[in-house]
């Protein structure tokens, strides 16, 4: 995992052809911009969090993934920046910024101090972020939206994989309640999606 992660680096502003045509009509580009905020957040929730995670974990496997996986969650956010420019959706996404709920949610992300739960929010918050990016990026019809969406979602699908992986060793030896709530968690994760 972790020298595939290395392997699949990518620049946003060399990748992607910020100077091409934006095929989305202004309803859809506001559709887009608001959809952004909660993952954007995630994004940006992610990479402050990360180094401090990073610390918790004794296995250096993870160490490295992680580290990588920090390198992602900054691109997303440059390229998110970029495109919230390109399609002019600053406003609408401060307005989703606004839904208290997501704001909750990802603050309480941060605030997690057991690493097990933290990884766990992370899968989630990863599983939806990849759902909704799919189902945006089929009905854009926009060759830059689904370019950019196309190089995002390698980076989610492989987080998801290593917090499938490392999750799957922790049930191992979770207590018999831990393990119920972390599948619960997980289950109805990928119940919504």
């Amino acid at each position: 995992l972790f020298y595939s992660a290395l392997s699949s680096q990518w620049n946003p502003e060399k990748e992607i052809d910020w100077d091409g045509p934006i095929k989305l009509n202004e309803p859809l580009s506001k559709a887009m911009a608001l959809i952004l905020s909660p993952i954007i957040m995630g994004e940006y929730s992610a990479f402050n969090a990360l180094p401090q995670r990073i610390l918790l974990f004794r296995n250096y496997e993870v160490k490295q993934y992680l580290a990588v996986q920090l390198v992602d969650e900054t691109r997303h956010a440059e390229a998110f920046d970029l495109y919230l420019a390109k399609i002019k959706g600053e406003k609408e996404y401060k307005k989703g910024l606004r839904n208290i709920y997501a704001l909750r949610f990802f603050n309480g992300l941060k605030k997690l101090q057991d690493k097990d739960q933290w990884v766990t929010g992370l899968y989630l918050t990863e599983i939806l972020a990849h759902a909704l990016l799919t189902s945006y990026a089929e009905k854009a019809n926009c060759p830059m939206t689904q370019h950019l969406f196309k190089m995002i979602l390698s980076d989610e699908g492989r987080h998801i994989s290593f917090s499938n992986y490392y999750l799957r060793e922790v049930l191992k030896d979770a207590s018999s309640d831990d393990r119920r709530y972390m599948t619960a968690i997980t289950d109805n994760t990928l119940k919504l999606t």
